[in-house]
């Protein structure tokens, strides 16, 4: 979808949970299209000597894959001190597991190893990650992976010509869990011991009757 504005977004945000609110635009680089890929990794690079405790990645269009009243709950766990878990999905699909050569070549120019089994995250690239997470690794580690998504490096490890978002920054949209930490086929929210129980319905606290009234359950 089109990007939001500023203030519209801020509108629709819990703001007030936030240490700060920042918007990255990311043009697109001759072949290689500004995308949430080069945001993040400009972020945790402009920010890795003072990155918050926890930070929230939201693409330009966060209400197509979440639900805000869960991002609300995620926002007042971490101000009230009883959210620890290193990294949160934010985002209500899952990727189908799956494990493709595309995959599995983006997996060994990041880690420089090869990946044997079946990846299965959340879609879609949204979620929070702790501080102590985004610091597994030097900035090195992240100037790399930037480099794979911002066109300064011509390369397409999927077998298409140049760098394009189709490639390079989908293959990261299976990978950020494990880059962060977490295990390649992660658990459901629901079933994840670490999370505090309020956070693991499967969509967040929209989950009471008074949202279910008039809400068709099958189209």
């Amino acid at each position: 979808g089109a990007p939001l504005a500023p203030d519209v977004l801020a509108a629709q945000l819990p703001t007030e949970h936030f240490m700060a609110v920042w918007q990255i635009d990311r043009a697109d680089i001759g072949a290689a299209r500004g995308d949430e890929c080069s945001a993040y990794l400009t972020h945790i690079l402009g920010s890795y000597e003072n990155l918050a405790d926890f930070t929230i990645f939201l693409q330009s269009d966060p209400m197509d894959h979440l639900h805000f009243d869960f991002l609300d709950l995620v926002l007042r766990s971490i101000a009230a001190g009883t959210y620890t878990t290193p990294f949160l999905p934010l985002n209500g699909p899952r990727h189908v597991r799956t494990l493709t050569p595309c995959l599995q070549a983006v997996h060994e120019e990041i880690f420089k190893e090869n990946i044997s089994e079946l990846l299965g995250p959340y879609c879609c690239a949204q979620f929070a990650v702790s501080r102590d997470a985004i610091r597994r690794h030097d900035k090195d580690f992240y100037l790399h992976m930037l480099s794979l998504v911002d066109g300064s490096s011509n390369v397409d490890l999927c077998g298409m010509e140049g760098t394009k978002r189709s490639t390079q920054c989908y293959g990261f949209e299976f990978l950020w869990h494990v880059v962060f930490g977490e295990k390649p086929e992660p658990p459901g929210r629901e079933d994840d011991v670490r999370l505090p129980l309020h956070l693991r319905l499967k969509h967040g606290k929209e989950h009471t009757r008074r949202n279910w009234i008039g809400v068709p359950l099958a189209r």
